[in-house]
């Protein structure tokens, strides 16, 4: 009777065991995450950005979002916590920009979360690194470890720095690229003047400067074009006039020559109607003399002078993030020379040019 007993007891316990096993599988198979990787572009160079898609099929119809978590590999890593989505019915192509600085390289580490209207967690799910080969360049000595999809040069200029080197800002504007990286070789002493750290589009505009020596007459360096898979140069040329830093729309021969023979001219205009008047006495070539230097007589006065406040910042461009080579200690006085927008270009008494912002201009 025990026996049968024992017996008893332990079928119902293996029944209910059973039970519970069957009850747990079937709430595991209510699945609602789908991940899984899209195949990448033929070729992936190292240190190149390039896009990577996730396809995610969404087995639910309500819901608020997908929450992201990335864990980077020693090889690879998210650039950018902004991505690019495209819908197809319940289906996601969600693609982000990775860059892997290995010839042999593991994919992040995708961890996403379902969340529903009101900010709870349906479900999560995890998509595991995957291997990716990229090819490494072999670049000349021009390259400046800029991977890009578009680089702009903006604007230039330059100024004498001392008796051995010229100073040379310039402003690039890049398109998805990994301006960290940048530098030009073959000059010991450059660096940013300003980039948006946390921009994530990785599309910039910054300033940079480099040291150059007074022999060369341009800088030059190469970048790699991601859409065309080749090089591109960029060439910087090096002018430097009066020795006075110089904004680049200032550096135009063809226009200070057209002033020379302007002047020659009226002066020569003035002295040929002078020329009929004693000779002729007629009153009509002296009005036509009042004219001729009434309306010129702009060209030969002097600046008008404004005074620039305390602490005011002296820029190398009108622009709110430009170089600065000068910050005013006391009020001080400079000659005005142009206008533009906000900003007003001056001299100071040491032949120096720059910009200041008109809110730096002291009041009457």
């Amino acid at each position: 009777m025990k026996i049968n007993f024992l017996l008893f007891l332990i079928i119902a316990i293996l029944q209910n065991a059973q039970a519970i096993d069957i009850n747990n599988s079937n709430e595991q198979e209510v699945r609602l995450l789908y991940i899984s990787q899209e195949p990448l572009q033929p070729q992936i160079y190292t240190n190149q950005i390039f896009p990577l898609t996730l396809k995610i099929l969404v087995a639910k119809e309500e819901y608020l979002n997908l929450y992201y978590k990335f864990k980077d590999t020693d090889s690879c890593k998210v650039l950018s916590k902004d991505y690019k989505r495209e819908r197809s019915n319940l289906t996601l192509f969600d693609t982000f920009l990775i860059e892997c600085n290995q010839t042999q390289a593991l994919s992040p580490v995708f961890d996403i979360t379902l969340i529903d209207k009101n900010y709870n967690v349906i479900q999560s799910a995890v998509l595991d690194s995957k291997p990716i080969r990229t090819i490494k360049l072999n670049p000349d000595n021009k390259f400046a470890n800029l991977y890009a999809n578009e680089v702009n040069l903006i604007n230039y200029q330059s100024t004498n720095f001392n008796n051995k080197q010229n100073l040379v800002l310039f402003e690039l504007e890049t398109k998805i690229s990994n301006i960290k990286d940048f530098k030009i070789n073959g000059y010991e002493k450059q660096e940013f003047d300003f980039y948006d750290d946390d921009n994530q589009s990785l599309n910039y505009k910054f300033n940079y400067s480099v040291w150059v020596p007074k022999s060369e007459e341009s800088i030059r360096f190469k970048y790699f074009n991601q859409l065309t898979h080749k090089y591109q140069s960029i060439i910087i040329p090096i002018i430097v006039i009066d020795d006075s830093v110089t904004t680049q729309t200032d550096l135009a021969p063809v226009e200070k020559h057209f002033n020379f023979f302007k002047y020659a001219l009226l002066t020569f205009a003035i002295l040929v109607l002078m020329f009929f008047f004693f000779h002729r006495k007629k009153i009509i070539y002296l009005v036509l003399v009042l004219f001729v230097v009434a309306s010129s007589i702009n060209d030969f006065l002097p600046y008008r002078k404004v005074c620039i406040k305390p602490n005011t910042q002296i820029k190398v461009l009108p622009m709110e993030k430009g170089s600065i080579f000068l910050i005013t200690k006391t009020k001080t006085y400079a000659q005005e020379i142009n206008n533009i927008e906000d900003y007003t270009k001056i001299k100071l008494g040491n032949e120096k040019i720059g910009w200041i912002n008109n809110e730096n201009i002291c009041k009457n």
